[in-house]
């Protein structure tokens, strides 16, 4: 079978599904948008590694440590949601089970902090106000989250600790990760970009304990690298059998595939944006399927300030990434934008 007809089939069991949406209103269908989530295979590989040693855990009874490391929109955030929408609470009479805990890292980053930033995301109702004793604060929050028979805690953008505090700064916070895993029967993620590694290196004890660590990188889009290319072209054909539309749109296609690496970068989080962007376009016109023209005013959705002349999805484009300076990538890691 040729690549264009791979691409545009559609399982028997699926053709239900697809139809289905041909009668469905533009907001059911955005809303569908946010559910799908894009198989990189590093991010496969992240949901398997949590899952296993969540278990570990729950078996042993011991506290662990693990780090997802990804660039900007590399899919922390989603892997968070993910496990919140799987493990969801358990409420009780007395008590709520919160299986999965989720919190950002506080803007001035330490123990204090932290432990705070833990009872609020807990739903602690006594407010932390004013000065508090650091280790009656963190001893509360590590006695909630047993209360509260906490498995899996995600703490995101861990990067932030080591750009906002310096060396003693980092090893407090190393600590509290310490004495988090010494306290609680319950795996400990941490979920950043490459500096996030700096704080259990900072810290000998954190280190002794973890934290081992899973990348999830940007798809690539090269003919150098054919199995990291093969497989983007099957994430893209996934997608694309998850839209809200009732026909296929040939993501995976060459032309369509080169064109949305280019526009995204290979971005996890910006290819469900351009998506989401393009959608409102097709099904207004009354049309099932994504062309070039939709996913073109899409990307002008999703790059307000891009020009017209690198719009990937133009007739005159020149394909080469959009790294010069003035367009969407130029500097994009090191912008460390979200």
């Amino acid at each position: 079978m040729d690549s264009s007809k791979k691409y545009l089939k559609i399982p028997d069991d699926l053709k239900g599904v697809k139809e289905a949406w041909r009668k469905r209103s533009l907001s059911a269908r955005i809303r569908h948008m946010t559910s799908i989530i894009i198989a990189h295979p590093d991010f496969d590989e992240a949901i398997k590694q949590i899952g296993r040693r969540v278990v570990v855990c729950i078996q042993q009874g011991k506290g662990d440590l693990f780090a997802i490391v990804a660039p900007t929109g590399g899919g922390k955030t989603t892997l968070a949601n993910y496990f919140r929408d799987r493990w969801k609470d358990r409420i009780f009479d007395e008590v709520t089970w919160r299986r999965v805990c989720y919190f950002n890292v506080p803007p001035r980053p330490s123990s204090s902090s932290m432990s705070a930033a833990l009872l609020q995301a807990l739903g602690d109702p006594v407010p932390v106000r004013g000065r508090t004793d650091t280790r009656a604060l963190e001893t509360r929050a590590f006695h909630l989250l047993k209360e509260c028979r906490t498995r899996l805690v995600l703490i995101d953008n861990t990067h932030d600790i080591p750009e906002r505090r310096k060396h003693t700064g980092i090893r407090e916070v190393g600590n509290w990760f310490r004495n988090a895993v010494d306290t609680v029967p319950a795996l400990f993620v941490s979920l950043g970009e490459e500096q996030s590694l700096e704080v259990f290196k900072a810290n000998r004890q954190a280190r002794r304990r973890g934290p081992a660590h899973k990348r999830i990188n940007y798809f690539v889009c090269d003919s150098e690298f054919p199995a990291e290319t093969g497989r983007y072209f099957r994430a893209l054909y996934e997608i694309d059998l998850r839209l809200p539309l009732a026909d296929m749109c040939g993501l995976a296609l060459p032309d369509f595939a080169l064109r949305i690496h280019v526009a995204t970068n290979g971005v996890i989080g910006l290819i469900n944006k351009l998506l989401t962007n393009a959608l409102p376009y097709c099904v207004r016109e009354g049309r099932e399927s994504l062309s070039l023209e939709d996913l073109a005013k899409g990307f002008e959705d999703l790059m307000m300030d891009a020009s017209p002349r690198i719009n990937p999805f133009g007739p005159s484009f020149e394909f080469r990434p959009l790294t010069q300076p003035g367009e969407p990538f130029h500097l994009w890691l090191e912008d460390g934008l979200e």
